[in-house]
Protein backbone atom coordinates (compact mmCIF):
# COMPACT_ATOMS: atom_id res chain seq x y z
CA UNK A 1 0.00 0.00 0.00
CA UNK A 2 1.13 3.35 -1.22
CA UNK A 3 -0.02 6.67 1.32
CA UNK A 4 0.74 9.79 -0.38
CA UNK A 5 -0.26 13.46 0.25
CA UNK A 6 -1.81 16.13 -2.03
CA UNK A 7 -2.02 19.36 -0.16
CA UNK A 8 -2.78 23.22 -0.31
CA UNK A 9 0.92 25.34 -0.30
CA UNK A 10 -1.06 27.13 2.87
CA UNK A 11 -0.95 24.02 4.82
CA UNK A 12 2.69 23.97 4.64
CA UNK A 13 4.36 25.32 7.69
CA UNK A 14 1.77 22.71 10.05
CA UNK A 15 2.00 19.98 8.04
CA UNK A 16 5.79 20.18 7.50
CA UNK A 17 5.98 20.42 11.47
CA UNK A 18 3.79 17.51 12.18
CA UNK A 19 6.28 15.48 9.94
CA UNK A 20 9.05 16.47 11.06
CA UNK A 21 7.79 14.55 14.24
CA UNK A 22 6.50 11.88 12.66
CA UNK A 23 8.61 8.20 11.97
CA UNK A 24 7.39 7.22 8.31
CA UNK A 25 5.61 10.82 7.61
CA UNK A 26 3.83 10.44 3.66
CA UNK A 27 5.13 12.29 1.45
CA UNK A 28 3.13 15.66 0.68
CA UNK A 29 3.04 17.30 -2.86
CA UNK A 30 2.01 20.95 -2.77
CA UNK A 31 -0.45 22.78 -5.10
CA UNK A 32 -0.19 26.18 -5.68
CA UNK A 33 -1.90 28.99 -2.93
CA UNK A 34 -4.54 30.65 -3.81
CA UNK A 35 -6.18 28.04 -6.16
CA UNK A 36 -9.58 27.93 -3.95
CA UNK A 37 -10.17 31.42 -5.05
CA UNK A 38 -11.21 30.09 -8.50
CA UNK A 39 -12.75 26.61 -7.41
CA UNK A 40 -12.90 25.31 -11.51
CA UNK A 41 -8.81 26.01 -11.30
CA UNK A 42 -8.80 24.19 -8.03
CA UNK A 43 -10.61 21.17 -9.65
CA UNK A 44 -8.67 20.98 -12.29
CA UNK A 45 -5.71 21.44 -10.63
CA UNK A 46 -6.07 18.85 -8.28
CA UNK A 47 -7.74 15.97 -10.73
CA UNK A 48 -4.42 16.32 -13.05
CA UNK A 49 -2.05 16.11 -9.69
CA UNK A 50 -4.54 12.58 -8.90
CA UNK A 51 -4.19 11.69 -12.28
CA UNK A 52 -0.04 11.79 -12.32
CA UNK A 53 -0.16 10.27 -8.98
CA UNK A 54 -2.08 7.27 -10.32
CA UNK A 55 0.17 6.95 -12.99
CA UNK A 56 3.64 7.11 -11.52
CA UNK A 57 2.32 4.48 -8.82
CA UNK A 58 1.70 1.22 -9.15
CA UNK A 59 -0.58 -1.42 -6.80
CA UNK A 60 -2.85 -0.12 -3.79
CA UNK A 61 -2.86 3.71 -3.74
CA UNK A 62 -4.28 6.01 -0.62
CA UNK A 63 -4.21 9.85 -1.75
CA UNK A 64 -4.50 12.42 1.34
CA UNK A 65 -6.10 15.27 0.51
CA UNK A 66 -4.98 18.23 2.35
CA UNK A 67 -8.33 20.29 1.13
CA UNK A 68 -11.45 21.26 2.23
CA UNK A 69 -14.54 21.68 0.12
CA UNK A 70 -13.06 24.98 -0.73
CA UNK A 71 -16.39 26.59 -2.61
CA UNK A 72 -17.52 23.11 -3.75
CA UNK A 73 -13.86 23.11 -5.45
CA UNK A 74 -13.43 19.61 -4.89
CA UNK A 75 -16.63 18.41 -6.32
CA UNK A 76 -15.88 16.70 -9.41
CA UNK A 77 -12.66 15.14 -8.27
CA UNK A 78 -12.14 11.95 -8.34
CA UNK A 79 -9.70 8.96 -8.52
CA UNK A 80 -9.25 6.19 -11.21
CA UNK A 81 -8.16 3.33 -8.62
CA UNK A 82 -7.06 5.36 -5.53
CA UNK A 83 -8.92 5.98 -2.10
CA UNK A 84 -9.39 9.54 -1.55
CA UNK A 85 -9.23 10.91 2.30
CA UNK A 86 -11.14 14.06 2.26
CA UNK A 87 -11.44 16.19 5.23
CA UNK A 88 -15.79 16.60 5.76
CA UNK A 89 -15.39 20.40 6.39
CA UNK A 90 -15.98 23.16 4.21
CA UNK A 91 -13.60 25.28 4.67
CA UNK A 92 -9.82 24.42 6.38
CA UNK A 93 -10.26 26.83 9.51
CA UNK A 94 -11.57 23.97 11.62
CA UNK A 95 -7.75 21.97 10.42
CA UNK A 96 -5.96 24.31 12.35
CA UNK A 97 -8.42 25.04 15.48
CA UNK A 98 -8.42 21.20 15.10
CA UNK A 99 -12.38 20.79 15.76
CA UNK A 100 -14.62 18.33 14.12
CA UNK A 101 -17.16 19.31 11.45
CA UNK A 102 -20.17 19.72 14.65
CA UNK A 103 -17.83 21.78 16.43
CA UNK A 104 -17.19 24.08 13.42
CA UNK A 105 -20.65 25.00 13.24
CA UNK A 106 -20.81 26.33 16.26
CA UNK A 107 -17.46 27.98 16.93
CA UNK A 108 -16.13 29.53 13.91
CA UNK A 109 -18.53 32.56 12.88
CA UNK A 110 -18.44 35.23 11.26
CA UNK A 111 -17.18 37.85 10.73
CA UNK A 112 -14.21 37.52 11.73
CA UNK A 113 -11.15 36.78 9.57
CA UNK A 114 -9.41 33.75 10.30
CA UNK A 115 -5.46 33.34 9.38
CA UNK A 116 -2.91 30.36 10.18
CA UNK A 117 0.10 30.58 9.51
CA UNK A 118 0.24 29.60 5.83
CA UNK A 119 -2.65 31.91 5.27
CA UNK A 120 -0.34 34.69 6.69
CA UNK A 121 2.20 34.30 4.66
CA UNK A 122 0.37 34.74 1.76
CA UNK A 123 -1.70 37.92 3.14
CA UNK A 124 1.71 39.13 4.02
CA UNK A 125 3.03 38.77 0.36
CA UNK A 126 -0.59 40.65 -0.98
CA UNK A 127 -0.97 43.00 1.45
CA UNK A 128 2.11 44.10 2.72
CA UNK A 129 4.01 44.17 0.13
CA UNK A 130 2.20 46.93 -1.39
CA UNK A 131 5.43 48.96 -3.35
CA UNK A 132 6.23 45.89 -5.15
CA UNK A 133 2.18 45.07 -6.05
CA UNK A 134 1.99 48.52 -7.27
CA UNK A 135 4.94 48.76 -9.53
CA UNK A 136 4.06 45.35 -10.99
CA UNK A 137 0.29 46.45 -11.46
CA UNK A 138 1.35 49.72 -13.10
CA UNK A 139 4.02 47.97 -15.35
CA UNK A 140 0.84 45.35 -16.81
CA UNK A 141 -2.16 48.20 -16.58
CA UNK A 142 -1.01 51.44 -16.11
CA UNK A 143 -0.84 54.05 -12.76
CA UNK A 144 -5.09 54.14 -13.09
CA UNK A 145 -6.07 50.28 -13.42
CA UNK A 146 -3.13 49.54 -10.90
CA UNK A 147 -4.79 52.00 -8.21
CA UNK A 148 -8.51 50.14 -8.66
CA UNK A 149 -6.90 47.02 -8.31
CA UNK A 150 -5.28 48.09 -5.26
CA UNK A 151 -8.15 49.66 -3.94
CA UNK A 152 -10.67 46.19 -4.89
CA UNK A 153 -7.94 44.23 -3.09
CA UNK A 154 -9.05 46.32 -0.10
CA UNK A 155 -12.74 45.88 -0.58
CA UNK A 156 -12.46 42.20 -0.20
CA UNK A 157 -11.84 42.54 4.02
CA UNK A 158 -14.30 45.38 4.44
CA UNK A 159 -16.87 42.94 5.80
CA UNK A 160 -14.97 41.82 8.11
CA UNK A 161 -14.43 43.01 11.71
CA UNK A 162 -11.50 41.19 13.60
CA UNK A 163 -8.35 39.55 12.25
CA UNK A 164 -8.16 36.43 14.87
CA UNK A 165 -4.67 34.80 14.38
CA UNK A 166 -4.93 30.85 14.87
CA UNK A 167 -1.62 30.03 16.96
CA UNK A 168 0.44 26.57 16.96
CA UNK A 169 2.97 27.59 19.78
CA UNK A 170 5.67 25.26 18.25
CA UNK A 171 5.50 27.99 15.28
CA UNK A 172 8.13 30.76 14.97
CA UNK A 173 5.96 33.65 17.48
CA UNK A 174 6.99 36.19 14.88
CA UNK A 175 4.71 35.13 12.06
CA UNK A 176 1.92 36.23 15.34
CA UNK A 177 4.08 39.51 14.99
CA UNK A 178 3.11 39.95 10.84
CA UNK A 179 -0.21 38.75 11.79
CA UNK A 180 -0.52 42.18 13.51
CA UNK A 181 0.41 44.44 10.80
CA UNK A 182 -2.09 42.53 8.10
CA UNK A 183 -4.97 43.59 11.12
CA UNK A 184 -3.26 47.02 11.46
CA UNK A 185 -3.18 47.56 7.49
CA UNK A 186 -6.74 46.23 7.40
CA UNK A 187 -8.00 48.42 10.60
CA UNK A 188 -9.36 45.51 12.03
CA UNK A 189 -9.29 44.82 15.83
CA UNK A 190 -6.22 41.74 16.59
CA UNK A 191 -6.95 38.59 18.79
CA UNK A 192 -5.37 35.17 18.69
CA UNK A 193 -6.08 31.77 19.56
CA UNK A 194 -4.65 28.39 20.32
CA UNK A 195 -4.86 26.09 17.53
CA UNK A 196 -4.37 22.06 18.00
CA UNK A 197 -2.41 19.69 15.89
CA UNK A 198 -4.72 16.87 16.49
CA UNK A 199 -6.95 17.04 13.29
CA UNK A 200 -4.02 17.68 10.45
CA UNK A 201 -2.16 14.97 12.57
CA UNK A 202 -5.15 12.68 12.35
CA UNK A 203 -5.08 12.99 8.17
CA UNK A 204 -1.33 12.72 8.07
CA UNK A 205 -2.07 9.04 9.97
CA UNK A 206 -4.68 8.22 7.16
CA UNK A 207 -7.50 10.07 8.19
CA UNK A 208 -9.45 7.26 10.05
CA UNK A 209 -12.13 8.69 11.73
CA UNK A 210 -15.31 8.54 9.66
CA UNK A 211 -16.99 11.91 11.27
CA UNK A 212 -14.20 13.85 10.42
CA UNK A 213 -12.80 12.02 6.59
CA UNK A 214 -14.80 10.79 3.71
CA UNK A 215 -13.33 8.33 1.85
CA UNK A 216 -13.98 8.00 -1.94
CA UNK A 217 -13.84 4.59 -3.76
CA UNK A 218 -12.73 4.90 -7.36
CA UNK A 219 -15.50 6.60 -9.11
CA UNK A 220 -16.96 8.61 -6.55
CA UNK A 221 -16.27 12.26 -5.90
CA UNK A 222 -17.42 14.66 -2.94
CA UNK A 223 -20.71 16.22 -2.65
CA UNK A 224 -22.89 18.37 -0.72
CA UNK A 225 -26.59 17.74 0.16
CA UNK A 226 -29.16 20.27 0.92
CA UNK A 227 -28.34 20.54 4.48
CA UNK A 228 -24.57 21.14 3.53
CA UNK A 229 -23.71 17.99 4.97
CA UNK A 230 -20.27 16.57 3.12
CA UNK A 231 -20.73 12.95 1.81
CA UNK A 232 -19.89 11.04 -1.11
CA UNK A 233 -21.16 10.63 -4.49
CA UNK A 234 -21.13 8.22 -7.61
CA UNK A 235 -19.70 9.80 -10.12
CA UNK A 236 -18.98 9.59 -14.28
CA UNK A 237 -15.55 9.38 -15.85
CA UNK A 238 -15.62 13.02 -16.19
CA UNK A 239 -16.11 13.64 -12.48
CA UNK A 240 -19.93 14.82 -13.05
CA UNK A 241 -22.29 13.94 -9.71
CA UNK A 242 -24.71 11.00 -10.08
CA UNK A 243 -27.98 10.86 -8.41
CA UNK A 244 -29.46 8.08 -6.30
CA UNK A 245 -31.20 7.27 -9.26
CA UNK A 246 -27.75 7.23 -11.61
CA UNK A 247 -28.76 10.38 -12.85
CA UNK A 248 -26.11 13.34 -14.17
CA UNK A 249 -26.47 15.92 -11.57
CA UNK A 250 -26.16 19.40 -12.42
Amino acid sequence: MTTLMLACGMLRPELEMLCARMAAPPAISYLEVGLHDVPDRLRAALQNAVDTVERENKGELTILCGYTLCGRGLCGVHAGRATLVIPRLHDCVPLFLGITPREALVRVPGPRLWISAGMQDRLTRSLLNIDERRAEYETKFGPLKAARLLQAERRLFENYTELCYIRWTDLLPSRAADAKKIADYLALHYSETEGATGYLAELLAGGKDPEKFLHLAPGQTLAMDADGVIQAASCTPDGMPLDKAGHRGG
